[in-house]
């Protein structure tokens, strides 16, 4: 089976055709958004950096509960643009990183009743606010 000239011609068309439109819906495009605090921190952070999410979990040992509900912040706010939003605006207000936000957050929601810190794995009421300080001082930050 020989193709001809013309078939290939249209193929190339339409490929371009269908990669301009799918550039165009944004799939190709990675969204990045810096945070002022820190002005180091992306969706998911750079690895390397201190205040990313990546290197926050890489770098402490959460419980698979915590890790879970970081990883539920982290989606809520990558799909409600309002949660994403008030994210940023504490960050920006507290001057940490997007990441930082985030992991800060699930552990208060974990770790909190009625605005009091409760007991943790370990039986301490500090334990959820000693989990917080470890994650600003990777990057020389406390509370």
């Amino acid at each position: 089976m020989k193709i001809e000239t013309k078939h290939i011609i249209v193929l190339a068309i339409v490929g371009a055709v269908v990669a301009y439109l799918l550039w165009k819906r944004g799939v190709f495009t990675k969204v990045v958004t810096k945070v002022t605090g820190t002005g180091d921190d992306t969706d998911t952070g750079d690895a390397d950096s201190p205040s990313s999410l990546d290197y926050i979990l890489e770098h402490i040992a959460f419980t698979n509960a915590e890790r879970t509900k970081i990883n539920a912040v982290y989606n809520h706010a990558m799909n409600d643009k309002t949660f994403y939003q008030y994210l940023i605006a504490n960050a920006n207000e507290k001057g940490y990183s997007f990441g930082q936000m985030v992991v800060l957050n699930a552990i208060w929601s974990l770790y909190t009743q009625n605005n009091s810190w409760v007991a943790g794995p370990n039986g301490e009421t500090s334990y959820g606010w000693k989990l917080q300080q470890k994650v600003l001082q990777l990057n020389g930050q406390s509370l």
